[in-house]
Formats: C-alpha cells, sequence, structure tokens
C-alpha cells in the first residue's frame, strides 16, 4: 500500500519515483489501467501516454484525479505534457514540476 502523503509533500516521493497517495493525487508504479473514456489528457499527450503504456516503457506515473499528468520511461526520462487542466490539477502540476526539475 502506498504511504499517505499531503500533496505538499509529494515531490520527495516523486522524485524518488516511490508510490504515494494524496488527496486525489498519487503516483503509482508503472501505470494504472484506467479505462480509455477515463483519462482526460489530451491529443498528442494521450497518444504518447498510450504508446508507452502499450510498450510497457512507463516505469512511475503519476496521476491527478483520473489524469495522467506525468508518466517516467526508462533509458528516457520524464514526460511531463505542457497541458492545462483545472486549478486543482495544476496544483498537482508545479508539484511534479518541481520534483523533476
Amino acid at each position: 500500500m502506498p504511504s499517505r502523503v499531503a500533496n505538499k509533500s509529494a515531490e520527495f516521493h516523486i522524485r524518488n519515483r516511490v508510490p504515494f497517495t494524496g488527496s486525489n493525487f498519487y503516483g503509482v508504479a508503472g501505470s494504472m489501467l484506467f479505462g480509455s473514456d477515463r483519462w482526460y489528457l489530451a491529443g498528442v499527450a494521450l497518444e504518447r501516454f498510450r504508446k508507452d503504456q502499450d510498450a510497457g516503457r512507463i516505469a512511475y506515473s503519476v496521476w491527478s484525479y483520473a489524469t495522467p499528468i506525468a508518466w517516467f520511461v526508462d533509458g528516457e526520462g520524464w514526460i511531463v505534457p505542457p497541458v492545462k487542466y483545472s486549478r486543482s490539477t495544476g496544483r498537482h502540476q508545479g508539484y511534479v514540476r518541481r520534483a523533476v526539475a
């Protein structure tokens, strides 16, 4: 079971790719298998996520609600799509950007 952390404390977990659960914000080893109707990721970013997931290349992913907002690909690094979402998901994206900068 991933450790429960305050959203503001998630940066350590993201930086070190440690699974965590926050408030509608979480990091997991690999990727989660939501149905495609549950992914709120647009266009090219969604295509890239699906391609990486189908190839089994995602070592760690960060989610806001049911949206993959960043993922780590072994041998390549972090993928953080430049997509705008709601205010709360925007805060989650800020934590991710600081953690992987």
